[in-house]
């Protein structure tokens, strides 16, 4: 039986498609315990599966103050909860989705139970809890210690950890498991023309309009690469007009920047990777980012933060471009490679690149977990 803690379940689907599929394959029943900051994100990304129960309950917003009293509180309510609906943690090996956040209540249950867990390193346990987190530092030293491994969907991440010093975690105890693309993207690679002529000028950028994402700066560099007389243009999904210009503080959008609003449907998603030569998201904060596999699988090459994302996930140089998040001229230099460049990502390149990345494969890491 696995049991997982996620506080991250309800905003992110990628958990639950991981968790549905570990019950799939291994058809034991799963149990997940979801924190949640309101009452209103109850039910949401719930699979819906027989053997997956979902418990979801409610943190006060405010104890984010007080992370040692939020941890002790969230671990009775976990208890709570699997008293009043026979869960047994004693036979459950935990996993923690984060490190911090989710890691303190797998190891306050680890001393109760003595259950064991494995810990998962984000975005939010590197650039906030160890960097800002000094007092939380003496539980993290003994989270890592308790922890039978620690995970992380990110190479970048992997390598971070290893040198702090006051962490001091085993190497031979980390271990990199990225997250899993869907099986519609895989599938979606045999729909693929491979003769299908891409549009080099065409040039886009997925997901949210805020400034972690940073999408001033792809403006403005895709500014610079228009006068330097290349007449790219940019199709931003994943907000409206007023959500960019706010991201922005850009009083007017320039003509050339396409605002396509959300765009939660797959095909439509797919139809844009294929007809751009690039994907550009150079986030600051990235744990894994989706969807630049997903641009992979449509033949998109990818610009991305360097240490973030899929950084060192790939050998390959010819579609992808690392580069400095704050640092326009680098992000301009990328979109002038990636548009001179004769690229073409066959279906079968990317097949073999994303294979990977399937769930089953993945699930595969995970089932090894148990035998730590």
């Amino acid at each position: 039986m696995y049991t997982h803690i996620c506080v991250n379940f309800t905003g992110n689907k990628v958990h639950s498609e991981l968790i549905a599929g570990i019950a799939r394959q291994t058809h034991r029943q799963v149990y997940v315990f979801v924190p949640c900051k309101s009452r209103s994100l109850f039910g949401r990304n719930d699979p819906q599966l027989p053997n997956v129960t979902v418990q979801y309950f409610y943190v006060p917003p405010f104890l984010r103050y007080f992370q040692l009293i939020k941890a002790a509180y969230s671990t009775v309510r976990i208890l709570r909860l699997a008293k009043q609906h026979n869960i047994n943690l004693k036979q459950s090996r935990i996993v923690a989705h984060t490190f911090w956040s989710d890691g303190a209540l797998a190891y306050l249950l680890d001393k109760i139970y003595n259950c064991g867990f494995v810990a998962t390193i984000r975005s939010t346990d590197i650039h906030v809890f160890f960097k800002y987190g000094f007092h939380l530092r003496p539980i993290m030293r003994a989270i890592a210690a308790a922890a039978a491994c620690i995970i992380s969907p990110n190479v970048a991440y992997i390598k971070h950890v290893s040198k702090l010093p006051w962490l001091n975690i085993p190497h031979d105890k980390l271990r990199f498991i990225p997250n899993p693309i869907s099986d519609w993207w895989l599938d979606s690679i045999a729909a693929r023309n491979s003769t299908h002529e891409r549009d080099r000028l065409q040039l886009c950028f997925v997901g949210a309009f805020s400034r972690n994402k940073n999408i001033r700066a792809v403006i403005e560099a895709c500014a610079l690469v228009r006068d330097r007389g290349f007449p790219i243009r940019l199709s931003c999904a994943g907000g409206n007009l007023l959500q960019l210009k706010r991201a922005t503080g850009l009083l007017s959008i320039p003509s050339w920047v396409e605002v396509l609003g959300e765009i939660h449907d797959r095909p439509t998603l797919a139809n844009l990777y294929r007809r751009s030569q690039a994907l550009i998201l150079p986030s600051y904060r990235e744990t894994f980012g989706m969807v630049y596999l997903e641009a992979l699988s449509q033949g998109c090459a990818i610009i991305f933060s360097k240490g973030q994302g899929v950084d060192g996930l790939f050998f390959e140089p010819y579609f992808q471009y690392s580069v400095d998040p704050s640092d326009v001229h680098s992000i301009a230099a990328a979109i002038l490679s990636a548009i001179n460049t004769e690229f073409s990502l066959a279906p079968e390149e990317s097949e073999r690149l994303l294979r990977p990345f399937s769930i089953d494969s993945i699930l595969k890491n995970y089932a090894k977990l148990e035998t730590l």
